[in-house]
């Protein structure tokens, strides 16, 4: 089986190897390879001791008791500095940047323009005052010639072409030739090569950059140019290019372009990045001592071999390790392949001492040795074993789960803080029902949210009574599985909307009622997350959907009033969150459909209430400017001639500029405009009924 491994951990281990040290990938990215998924974390471990590590890789930072070295990735994939030994005279400079200009001038291709190198030249400069040995003057003529190929290719012979100009430019200047040849090769801007110096990496980032500009794009929206759209949303992969940049500052401006690309109206919108972990973690290999406080080794001391290391691991499924057969010719193949930030490796081989590669084919979590000792060294394994059980959707092996369950009082030891990022892992993860129920099964549940227990066994009254969910706790559990969202705080809500129902039960059987459960369960819900010292904003968001979920509204019974005192309690960012609440609470009492056509109605009424109506607001003049501007005398004229000037623009929209429209009060000033008053209101009425047309059939309602 291949396994697809970052160049970056490639080259840790080469370098580790060629000094005489061992050299593993450890813990979950091995769990994660062997299981064809990609990992988020890479852990290596070795036999060199910290200070060895840092002998290798004097970047690296250590600042803690563990034996852990951390190397940041920009020091590893930052490629060598070609500018530092030259230097070049102001007047040479100016000299190949007025050439260039000519060049420049004669691209007619709108997007490849003199706009386009500006854009490009002041990014590379941009990303390259990060780096001091690096040679702005030459960062900035590479720039400016990097596309001066397009006079005669449109193609990727530009980049070769473009060094010829540039050669032949450089030549008139008198440059030395070692100088020309050193930049001609910066110029090769092809994503598709290996970087081999810096400057060449941050020309490709600055140009990839520039893809997303906000003004190249508005220049080909504006003159149509579907290609170049078709290209940014179906070619142009910004989550590849992500891995490919190399400089912080670089990733940084990626990042903002995309989210300023998000901002405007070109009709798709990016995917966000899938952000990979910036650093590596190299540890040496460990034992520890005894656990007294229940969380943390007493002392940690050094080991010789990666057995000893594997054995001290939480379970089976993490305590596997892989070593590079050929590290050597692993590298090599990395040197000498076109640009990519991770290659697929057959030549390994898996230490597995204690069956982790079994439990993974088996879908099994299981401690390593006896899980009584492993669970009584480290508490908080009990949360982390359910976590990986519906993370990885595995069951938890009988001996784990018995243990669990008998040491389950123990969690008391653990601190809130800690108890709650594991609580959030299991309620994001794509198993949340199948967590909280496990969590209930093996005890822990009451060490956590204690009042999740009181539900159980508690029966639904009326439609619920019969259903598959007729517990309070079922719905709760279903209602959290099926819920629309993956936010934390509609999760959150979507779990406990009917926790106070226990307790606002009055009366059994079908009949029975839990009035004002709502209520009650907005404060349990603001007291649990309280406990678990959740974040201010979490807690105030989730008690408010809960404390809101059992909001009225029927098509025929709730006009605007009613619609808008819901979004004035709520606030129109968290409507949709709070109908996803209503979602999952519909799902979660087994009813089929999930929107029905009253919650529906009910967006299409909030959208209706909730954007301007088509009115004079919208026009870039006001009464203000016509008593000003125009020494207009206030009254009803004004009133007449926005009407018909909003007419007018409804018709033409370009039309809704300062300029125009104050010219054309200033001739309607002169007429008589009341009989054209009511011809310019049927017109606005007609366009009132068209937009609110457009909303309803967006959400299917009549």
């Amino acid at each position: 089986m291949k396994i697809n491994v970052p160049v970056n951990i490639i080259k840790i281990s080469k370098e580790l190897e060629e000094k005489g040290f061992e050299s593993f990938l450890v813990g979950g990215c091995v769990r994660d390879l062997l299981s064809k998924k990609t990992p988020k974390d890479w852990d290596v471990a070795t036999s060199a001791k910290p200070e060895q590590i840092l002998e290798v890789f004097p970047f690296g930072k250590y600042e803690n008791e563990f034996g852990t070295v951390v190397l940041p990735e920009k020091y590893l994939a930052k490629p060598a500095v070609a500018s530092s030994d030259f230097s070049i005279k102001e007047e040479d400079k100016n000299k190949l940047v007025k050439s260039a200009d000519k060049y420049i001038e004669k691209i007619h291709c709108p997007i490849h323009s003199s706009q386009h190198a500006e854009n490009v030249i002041k990014n590379a400069l941009e990303i390259a005052r990060e780096y001091k040995e690096v040679n702005l003057d030459l960062v900035e003529i590479i720039a400016f010639y990097h596309d001066l190929g397009f006079l005669k290719y449109k193609d990727k012979n530009h980049i070769q072409e473009s060094a010829n100009i540039f050669q032949e430019e450089a030549e008139k200047v008198g440059l030395k030739k070692k100088m020309i040849n050193m930049l001609k090769e910066l110029i090769d801007h092809d994503t598709g090569h290996k970087s081999k110096y810096l400057e060449q990496q941050i020309l490709k980032e600055a140009d990839i950059l520039d893809g997303l500009s906000i003004l190249r794009c508005k220049k080909a929206h504006k003159i149509e140019m579907k290609d170049y759209f078709d290209w940014i949303k179906n070619k142009y992969n910004y989550n590849w290019y992500y891995g490919f940049f190399v400089t912080e500052k670089g990733k940084q401006m990626l990042e903002k372009a995309v989210i300023e690309f998000n901002k405007d109206n070109f009709g798709f919108k990016l995917p966000e990045f899938e952000k990979r972990n910036n650093v590596y973690e190299v540890t040496t290999f460990r034992k520890e001592g005894k656990y007294t406080d229940k969380r943390r080794p007493d002392e940690v001391v050094f080991a010789e071999k990666v057995e000893d290391d594997l054995k001290r691991r939480d379970f089976t499924i993490n305590a596997m390790a892989v070593r590079f057969l050929d590290v050597e010719k692993l590298w090599k193949r990395a040197a000498d392949s076109s640009f990519d930030v991770s290659m697929e490796v057959d030549e390994y081989e898996i230490k597995d001492f204690y069956g982790g590669k079994i439990d993974l084919e088996s879908k099994l979590i299981r401690t390593v040795g006896d899980p009584y000792e492993r669970i009584e060294e480290d508490v908080l394994r009990m949360m982390r074993a359910v976590r990986f059980a519906v993370q990885l959707d595995f069951d938890l092996a009988v001996s784990t789960l018995e243990a669990i369950r008998k040491k389950a009082d123990n969690l008391k030891y653990i601190s809130k803080e800690r108890i709650k990022d594991e609580l959030v892992k299991i309620i994001i993860s794509n198993n949340p029902a199948k967590g909280v129920d496990l969590l209930v099964e093996c005890g822990l549940m009451r060490h956590i949210v204690p009042e999740v227990e009181k539900a159980v066994g508690v029966r639904q009254n009326r439609h619920h009574y019969y259903g598959p969910y007729n517990t309070v706790y079922k719905h709760m559990l279903a209602s959290l599985e099926k819920c629309p969202s993956e936010k934390l705080e509609v999760r959150l809500a979507a779990f406990l909307h009917d926790i106070g129902k226990p307790q606002t039960k009055r009366g059994q059987g079908i009949n029975s009622t839990f009035h004002g459960h709502e209520y009650l369960g907005a404060k349990l819900t603001r007291r649990v997350l309280e406990r678990l010292k959740f974040p201010r904003e979490t807690i105030e968001k989730t008690v408010m959907l809960v404390k809101n979920h059992m909001f009225y509204y029927n098509v025929d019974e709730v006009g605007e009033s009613g619609v808008r005192r819901v979004v004035q309690k709520v606030g129109l960012e968290n409507i949709n969150d709070l109908i996803d609440v209503r979602i999952a609470d519909r799902l979660g009492s087994g009813v089929p459909k999930a929107v029905p056509y009253k919650l529906r109605h009910f967006k299409y009424m909030v959208e209706r209430v909730s954007q301007d109506p088509v009115s004079v607001k919208q026009l870039e003049i006001d009464g203000n400017d016509l008593i000003q501007e125009l020494e207009i005398n206030p009254g009803p004229k004004i009133g007449a001639i926005l009407e018909l000037l909003l007419a007018e623009v409804i018709d033409n929209p370009q039309l809704n500029n300062r300029e125009y429209l104050l010219e054309e009060a200033g001739k309607l000033s002169k007429k008589e405009v009341e009989a054209l008053r009511k011809q310019a209101r049927d017109k606005i009425k007609k366009e009132e009924k068209k937009e609110d047309k457009k909303i309803k059939e967006k959400y299917h309602v009549k």
